[in-house]
């Protein structure tokens, strides 16, 4: 299993990546997106501090930037990195795991 599969992250990222696909409402993942994420966070992990975000790839000196998904709180913390390509994949199979 690889960290492209869905199966590898903890329900509760699958559930953020879910929020996040709820919100691209089948479209692609732009960084203007993530303006209607931050309420479909709150009732994921309830007293930790979530955080999605696009660092540019002008700001990175690259062609492509990327997206960081950070958690905070006292059960769970981490920090990752993805492509958007890689992000839409994980976040549309969510939405549809989740969609009941």
């Amino acid at each position: 299993m690889t960290d492209d599969d869905l199966d590898y992250w903890p329900l509760h990222v699958q559930k953020m990546f879910s929020a996040i696909g709820r919100v691209m409402d089948e479209k692609r993942l732009r960084p203007e997106t993530l303006v209607g994420i931050p309420t479909g966070f709150g009732s994921i992990l309830p007293d930790h501090q979530v955080n999605i975000e696009h660092i540019s790839g002008e700001h990175l000196g690259r062609r492509k930037g990327h997206y960081v998904l950070t958690v905070e709180g006292p059960i769970f913390a981490g920090r990752w990195r993805f492509m958007s390509g890689k992000l839409e994949k994980l976040s549309l199979a969510a939405r549809k795991r989740f969609s009941n």
